[in-house]
């Protein structure tokens, strides 16, 4: 009954004609229910679950917010809600950021999805600015024929050595393609890392502009043939773990003539936002008209597509009192 987030969005009537009992009992384990962790788990709804929450928390401001203005909260009418509830800014702004750190679904970590996990056949260090890059031998597959059966071939009848042959052969086939393959991720994982070097080095933001038409001219390879390659194969480096066509970033050109990356331009977004006045954010014209004084030539739509990427509200959204 309870739903992936930990809600109860059934009444005890409800409950009651499914489960054939008394609304009594079922009134009685929704209590029950209420008082398990994680907080708020058992709710009828998000309000119920943010009141619950902040009942155990014992916040008297935010409960009242929270009971009587949660339609203009999520409508960010804050100056309404502090005009109503005679408080000033900043006891509103206290509440709110506590508001904030509840969880509206209290269950959602506990969910059954398959956690997908990688291991990544490319592992690259960097010291002293020295990059070094080795195949991670224990992510690759490896197979190994045998000697048994090598030994067979001289020992027995005709037919059989046929047949011990035709395998052989095939499991020889098998080896040669695993090898063929591992070289080819590492033949372009060493391109990868020698046009990306300032990432390696100084981190995020770095990255270089870099296609897949760039990687095909210069390595004398059909596009399709990198793109399947790259498909779901993993780098592991001192700032993470990250799937190898992460590093193909697109050009944006700029006024000075060095191309730069849109991996630069969301680091630059990201920035401008986390160092922004609260009570002024920045709109997504403004940033644009920034960097493009800057010398980088990019558009209000482009800025509002990677800030999307990155999760990052809109400047009415990000707003405080």
């Amino acid at each position: 009954m309870i739903d992936d987030n930990g809600l109860l969005p059934y009444t005890a009537e409800d409950l009651s004609k499914q489960c054939q009992c008394s609304s009594m009992v079922i009134e009685k384990l929704i209590r029950l229910i209420k008082q398990c962790q994680p907080s708020g788990i058992g709710a009828y709804d998000i309000k119920e679950c943010l009141l619950l929450q902040t009942d155990k928390l014992h916040h008297p401001l935010a409960y009242e917010i929270l009971n009587s203005y949660l339609k203009e909260l999520g409508e960010r009418k804050y100056s309404y809600i502090i005009k109503k509830m005679h408080i000033t800014s900043e006891q509103f702004n206290e509440a709110f950021d506590f508001i904030k750190t509840l969880n509206p679904k209290p269950a959602a970590f506990l969910g059954n999805e398959d956690i997908h996990t990688v291991r990544p056949e490319i592992i690259v260090s960097a010291r002293n600015k020295n990059i070094g890059i080795e195949l991670n031998n224990a992510a690759l597959p490896k197979i190994v024929v045998s000697s048994q059966y090598r030994d067979l071939l001289s020992s027995t009848d005709e037919p059989t050595r046929k047949y011990l042959l035709k395998c052989l052969k095939k499991a020889d086939w098998v080896v040669k393609c695993i090898d063929q393959r591992n070289a080819t991720i590492c033949r372009y994982s060493e391109y990868i890392v020698d046009r990306q070097q300032n990432f390696f080095i100084y981190g995020p933001g770095n990255l270089s502009p870099l296609s897949i038409d760039d990687m095909a001219m210069d390595l004398h390879v059909n596009k399709s043939t990198i793109s399947r390659a790259l498909s779901n194969k993993y780098l592991q480096c001192d700032w993470g773990v990250y799937p190898l066509n992460f590093f193909l970033s697109k050009r944006i050109s700029s006024e000075q003539g060095d191309d730069v990356s849109n991996d630069s331009i969301k680091h630059a977004l990201s920035y401008m936002i986390k160092t922004e006045n609260r009570k002024k954010p920045l709109s997504d014209a403004e940033i644009a008209a920034t960097l493009q004084k800057s010398g980088i030539s990019i558009s209000r739509r482009a800025i509002a597509k990677y800030r999307g990427e990155l999760k990052i509200p809109n400047s009415a959204q990000r707003k405080e009192v």
